[in-house]
């Protein structure tokens, strides 16, 4: 240990001396590639890589696909100027804007999954933001210290990808100097390429030529409470060929209740997502949707559900699931289901319909998506189409040889179903905010759950979080661009019913329609989740929504009203001015200041008051 604690540090101090040598040239020198195969512990190669100045600025790596081992099991990249001392000022940044600063003695993490091809250190010697151009969540992108010296690394994995590494490594570094040296500057300039590319368009822009969005973007977003579930199984019989029973829990002539205590209270500018309406309910015998279940009302009831949301004034949009298959399913074969490598099937968790399988795209999409997708619509909905889990994944990888297909090609997919659906439906919602789809997505119900992952479960478990906090580098990018609420725990709903009372394993106890609890609209924790909304320019989102909590949506729609306007603009920047006050400005001017703590705060000669926020017009 002592041994390779020692190489680990010459190994830096070597990074640093070589990128000093050669900054007249280079901004950030050299960039050492160590590929390792792991599997007999020898290193098959170790070098440096000098990288190449592109017509834009970067700083560019580029490794051939011809010069990679696909026997090899990893390739590790570090950047010669993202290494730090313990005590040094900066921090290392990624994708979702979780961060880390230089604090530690001895500590590593990797992040598996990247929302963005973005990461990104600000560090003594440099600050630069990092952009994958090739193998978009292909990587795991993660930090190690031994100690107190912090580096910051990429790792491939060619063994773990069909056909190996198919297209050369690329990696642009961006040298971000003066006001742009920060987390703030890294969101702008990955948004900046990717706007002037013309893969993205502010909402702005769109709405000019989409009437549907042009009614919706200034929406809170409500899913109602789900038509009906079914049980989950227990473990020993999870594969069953027949569906239980379905457990109703709103019928379609039952959210005409909802909707009509929506419209007394006033709410107007709202979108409503309709979940469990196809057969076997929320998550029951995906991928089927047809017949649609009698005892929600049938296809008749459910088309008169439609236009009575439609006579009410809300758009509502149908909630699909693309993404899972279950054994009880009427369209159920093996084939389409995703392949792992050693050729098994691609699970995941135990819903209301069993064993959840993960469907291949790629073979999907043509033998039944896109007829589902067309039969929806004639249905008669015409709100926009909300598509589950889409955007809230990294593209999946099928080993299958009938239908083999790498990330790359799965996303391709995805954006092709997605694009499809827009052409029908005008619109689209979905789930996350990983980008690989998202310049064909106007909605997002949430961008990541890492925030309460961070904040709260580390510490209900006595655990220390594994980040020093978030920033809102995702909503620089995409903040004006698509609609988002930051996560998991600003979707401001009473029971909470991702975390506490999963949909998937509610018992016969659950009730959406029983009252909040008494207080709950004047908590200090729904009032500090609704101040980070305004904090990150977060649109509001409810779940489960009935009658019972229509008061709940009245407070938070009320909310929203002064701020919204800022969902046309795009965030220029955010910062904390002072401790637990949080500075977000805008691209026409306006800011807001955010008072997390007790005292009054100034700012520009006005008072923020404690636990409040100011909102800063243009001049």
């Amino acid at each position: 240990m002592v041994r390779k604690i020692a190489v680990l540090r010459k190994y830096a101090l070597i990074c640093a001396i070589l990128s000093a040598a050669l900054c007249s040239t280079y901004v950030l020198g050299v960039e050492n590639v160590r590929v390792l195969d792991k599997r007999s512990g020898k290193i098959l190669s170790d070098r440096s890589i000098k990288l190449e100045k592109t017509d834009d600025g970067a700083m560019r790596l580029r490794i051939p696909k011809s010069e990679i081992s696909n026997d090899a099991n990893s390739i590790e990249i570090y950047p010669d100027t993202a290494v730090a001392s313990k005590g040094d000022a900066g921090y290392f940044i990624f994708s979702r804007g979780e961060y880390i600063n230089f604090t530690r003695d001895n500590f590593s993490m990797t992040r598996n999954q990247s929302l963005m091809p973005v990461f990104g250190a600000k560090t003594p010697t440099e600050t630069f933001v990092g952009i994958a151009k090739t193998l978009h969540n292909q990587y795991v992108a993660g930090a190690i210290v031994r100690n107190g010296v912090h580096q910051m690394f990429l790792r491939y994995n060619p063994k773990a990808m069909p056909g190996g590494i198919d297209e050369d490594i690329v990696i642009d570094f961006y040298t971000l100097s003066g006001d742009d040296a920060n987390y703030s500057g890294m969101g702008r300039k990955y948004r900046d390429l990717r706007l002037k590319s013309g893969e993205i368009k502010p909402i702005r822009e769109r709405i000019k030529t989409n009437k549907l969005l042009e009614k919706t973007w200034d929406n809170v977003l409500a899913r109602l409470a789900p038509c009906g579930i079914m049980p989950t199984p227990q473990k020993d019989n999870v594969y069953f060929k027949e569906p239980p029973p379905i457990k109703v829990i709103s019928s379609f002539e039952r959210q005409k209740e909802t909707i009509d205590a929506l419209n007394k209270a006033g709410i107007k500018d709202l979108t409503l997502v309709l979940p469990g309406w196809q057969r076997g309910g929320f998550n029951g015998c995906c991928p089927d949707i047809f017949p649609i279940p009698e005892e929600f009302g049938g296809e008749s009831g459910l088309r008169d559900l439609i236009k009575y949301a439609k006579a009410k004034g809300y758009p509502l949009a149908p909630n699909a699931d693309h993404t899972c298959a279950y054994h009880c399913a009427k369209l159920w074969d093996e084939d389409y289901v995703i392949k792992k490598a050693d050729a098994s099937l691609r699970e995941m968790g135990i819903f209301g319909g069993g064993r959840m399988h993960y469907i291949c795209l790629k073979r999907s999409w043509p033998l039944f998506i896109k007829d589902q997708i067309r039969r929806t619509k004639e249905i008669g909905f015409e709100g926009p189409y909300y598509i589950d889990v889409f955007s809230a994944r990294p593209p999946d990888e099928c080993f299958d040889p009938k239908h083999a297909a790498n990330k790359r090609e799965i996303a391709a997919v995805q954006n092709e179903i997605i694009t499809y659906a827009r052409e029908l439906f005008g619109s689209v919602l979905s789930e996350g905010g990983y980008d690989h789809c998202l310049q064909n997505i106007d909605f997002i119900n949430y961008t990541s759950g890492m925030d309460y992952f961070q904040y709260e479960l580390p510490k209900d478990r006595g655990q220390q979080p594994r980040f020093d906090g978030i920033y809102p580098l995702w909503e620089i990018v995409y903040h004006g661009i698509v609609l988002a609420t930051p996560g998991r725990t600003t979707q401001n709903n009473v029971i909470e019913c991702f975390f506490t009372k999963d949909i998937h394993k509610k018992d016969d106890s659950y009730n959406p329609w029983t009252p909040p609890p008494q207080g709950w609209l004047e908590s200090e924790k729904l009032h500090n989740r609704m101040l980070r909304l305004v904090e990150w320019g977060g649109r509001p989102v409810i779940y489960d929504l009935t009658t019972a909590t229509v008061p709940e949506l009245r407070k938070i729609y009320e909310f929203y009203q002064p701020y919204k306007r800022l969902q046309l603009e795009l965030m220029n920047s955010h910062s904390e001015i002072s401790k637990g006050v949080f500075l977000t400005s805008y691209s026409d001017g306006s800011e807001t200041v955010v008072n997390y703590t007790d005292k009054d705060f100034d700012y520009k000669g006005e008072k923020v008051g404690p636990k409040s926020y100011k909102l800063y017009n243009p001049r």
